[in-house]
């Protein structure tokens, strides 16, 4: 029996399996309704196949009997949700979707579940993580999951593309997809020329329309043969494939503007890199990270890397440029206000500061100004959650007299009067012990290596 502590509370709508963690290792365990099909898809060697590709999660099978049969699946180093990523991980997740139908076809299965939340990343790396979403294909058949296909991944991606890149936010409140519906409601008219809009939202969801009026009898079942089944695949994979967004933010060219010079580039850079070189198997988290400009070049050093940023033009730029890297995860993510807990009782899917955890090596580069004096955030609070985060900080202050902070402060009341070095030295020692300082060259800019008070290790920071 699985302890409850130990269930994986987000697969509880699988009747086929559940997912449990134990000893920090991962296990899927299939009921007895899923055997026939697993038996199937081990005989023909297809998942086998799927693994090798590098399409599918590895796993291993540890036990057999006639209640269960066990898995032990490779552990993800982070979890993440199809709300916190890029326009290019959200389309690089539906072109694995479509790629690993592909091949089920070819094989006599079929993705009866086309969920984004069977997809995870290894840093850049797409990967699919659900083995009981196979069926056995019967020729003729539709695609059962072409809808949740279109309502998980092309919606999202449309609506970033034609409407506004923000639109992936709209999966927190949609957790089943993005409805046809409504998508149809808000997608301009301009989008049907692309055959995306057209066929796969404008004239689904007539078709769904029409299927839902009160006297529609279906007279006969659709018949689609594979040949046609897999030319619709092709299409979709194509014309996604196809996909791109040219706008870019402020935020992309930042570092060429901000206020150092080659000097000080590089005592940043070195003070960063000095300063966790000895973190050992700790996870990176790097608070704003723009596009990880001071230490893109040094990705290797690290176990894995996560990189947070509300900008999620910065973070597709990050993501398409370091690719195919596989310990640096970006997500879109503000941390004024994280991914919180969603779905059924709040337990569905996992607020970000529960799967973050405590134990970071956490960057805050050149973010604090932003978060007291654009987003009025006191500096105790800052401390505070910094610290939850945080078994060591790498923090950069930036001054009032700094041209960064004299830009937020323009037309705009300074009543920030705690926010000087000498305070937020205070305020942070509370939490934190500072282990080494380093003023930039032409600079007034510190940066400050700290390692968290473990007798303030349990704040919350809502109280």
């Amino acid at each position: 029996m699985i302890e409850d502590h130990f269930i994986e509370k987000g697969s509880f709508k699988d009747p086929n399996g559940q997912i449990y963690e134990q000893n920090n290792n991962v296990f899927r365990k299939i009921y007895p309704s899923y055997f026939e099909t697993y038996k199937l898809l081990k005989k023909n060697g297809f998942i086998e196949r799927l693994i090798k590709k590098e399409l599918l999660i590895f796993h291993e099978e540890i036990s057999h009997n006639e209640k269960s049969i066990v898995l032990k699946h490779s552990k993800i180093p982070f979890i993440s949700y199809p709300y916190e990523w890029s326009f290019n991980q959200i389309k690089e997740a539906a072109l694995l979707t479509l790629e690993i139908q592909h091949e089920a076809i070819n094989n006599g299965f079929s993705l009866k579940d086309a969920s984004a939340y069977n997809v995870q990343f290894l840093g850049t790396r797409p990967i699919f993580i659900d083995t009981t979403s196979f069926e056995i294909y019967e020729e003729g058949q539709p695609w059962k999951a072409y809808k949740q296909f279109c309502e998980h991944f092309i919606v999202p991606l449309l609506l970033m593309k034609y409407r506004d890149i923000h639109f992936s936010k709209w999966l927190i409140y949609f957790l089943d997809g993005i409805p046809l519906m409504i998508a149809k409601k808000i997608l301009p008219f301009r989008s049907n020329f692309n055959l995306l809009t057209l066929i796969h939202v404008v004239l689904h969801s007539k078709a769904i329309k029409n299927a839902n009026k009160k006297y529609f009898i279906p007279t006969q079942a659709i018949f689609i043969s594979k040949k046609k089944m897999l030319n619709i695949i092709e299409h979709l994979y194509e014309s996604i494939e196809c996909l791109s967004i040219c706008r870019n933010s402020k935020w992309n060219k930042y570092y060429l503007d901000c206020p150092y010079d080659s000097t000080s580039r590089n005592e940043k850079t070195n003070f960063v890199l000095q300063s966790i070189s000895n973190i050992g198997n700790y996870r990176v988290l790097d608070i704003g990270s723009n596009e990880c400009y001071f230490i893109k070049n040094f990705f290797n050093k690290f176990n894995y890397y996560v990189a947070i940023d509300n900008d999620p033009y910065v973070i597709n730029n990050l993501f398409q440029n370091i690719k195919p890297i596989t310990n640096v995860l970006p997500l879109v993510l503000d941390i004024t206000n994280p991914s919180p807990s969603v779905g059924w009782a709040n337990f569905e899917r996992k607020s970000f500061l529960t799967r973050i955890n405590t134990n970071n090596v956490s960057l805050a580069l050149a973010i604090i100004h932003h978060l007291r004096i654009t987003y009025n955030i006191p500096l105790t609070y800052i401390a505070q959650l910094f610290a939850l985060l945080s078994k060591q900080l790498i923090i950069e202050f930036v001054p009032k007299n700094d041209i960064q902070v004299k830009k937020l402060l323009y037309n705009k009341k300074d009543i920030y009067n705690d926010y000087n070095e000498n305070e937020f030295l205070s305020i942070f020692s509370k939490y934190f012990n500072i282990v080494d300082s380093k003023k930039l060259t032409n600079s007034e800019r510190i940066i400050y290596n700290m390692i968290r008070n473990e007798k303030n290790s349990n704040i919350n920071p809502n109280t």
